[in-house]
């Protein structure tokens, strides 16, 4: 009886646990294939790359909010964007009701002309309305994943291919209009040896594995390739935290317009 027990606690034991190889693999596989599925949710989108110690050099940004896309449509999202500058920060927030579009600058809100408005519609309705997260495959971004339940959701954890998910994270860089280069070839060979420490984290719907959290982090030493130091605006021996985050996936989002908005003529310059 005892060791029957025993044996009954250790598979107990061994079904919460890691999992690893071909679960790991279809989980992160899944997860990364139903991006392209997440048309609305709480958004958190941040990366900011700073030095190992103190705040001078930082840079980075962070979108936060509600947001849903909608097909051939303006979407409905309220998400304030903040740049990140050494230790200033600034933030502007988007608004959206689905029908007209806004800009929120220091406590005042201006409606946006209709030019600004159709570019958002065709960038964030697309056609199959999904705003681009498919693009991002986090699944090539890793090495040897391991996989563990947590309540109602799957976290996978592994080693970071520090290529790819630099490639990836300068492909999103790209689709958010900045000037980012592709790694490879000799560069490819001196990040993977720039790179001391790094970490990665997701977590999924155990049922529909849909994404609710990525994070990333890599610790960076000083031969960082010359390609990718401009875009860390020359910052080395750096830290670069990347965060993606969707809470409550495909739930309804709804916007009110902001009071009283001024007109587009008075948006400021600069």
């Amino acid at each position: 009886m005892r060791r029957a027990a025993l044996l009954v606690v250790l598979a107990t034991f061994a079904a919460a646990g890691c999992g690893g190889g071909r679960q790991a693999h279809d989980v992160l596989s899944d997860t990364a294939d139903n991006l392209g599925k997440i048309r609305s949710g709480d958004l958190t989108l941040r990366l900011v790359v700073s030095p190992r110690h103190g705040t001078k050099g930082r840079i980075g940004f962070v979108l936060r909010g509600p947001f849903s896309f909608r097909r051939g449509s303006l979407p409905v999202a309220k998400v304030a964007y903040t740049q990140i500058a050494g230790a200033h920060e600034a933030t502007a927030t988007f608004i959206s009701t689905g029908k007209k579009a806004y800009a929120e600058v220091n406590g005042k809100a201006y409606e946006l002309p209709p030019s600004a408005t159709e570019s958002i519609r065709r960038a964030a309705g697309g056609p199959e309305g999904s705003g681009g997260f498919g693009g991002l495959d986090i699944s090539s971004w890793v090495k040897s994943p391991k996989v563990s339940s947590e309540g109602d959701q799957e976290h996978v954890s592994a080693q970071l291919d520090v290529v790819n998910a630099a490639n990836g994270l300068l492909q999103l860089l790209r689709g958010l209009g900045r000037d980012a280069p592709t790694i490879d070839g000799d560069e490819a060979d001196r990040l993977r040896d720039a790179v001391d420490s790094s970490s990665f984290d997701v977590w999924t719907d155990a049922h529909d594995r849909l994404l609710r959290r990525l994070l990333l982090k890599a610790g960076l030493g000083l031969q960082v390739p010359q390609s990718l130091r401009r875009v860390l605006g020359g910052v080395v021996g750096a830290k670069v935290d990347f965060e993606l985050a969707v809470a409550h996936p495909n739930q309804p989002v709804k916007v009110a317009p902001p009071a009283s908005p001024l007109p587009s003529s008075q948006i400021p310059s600069g």
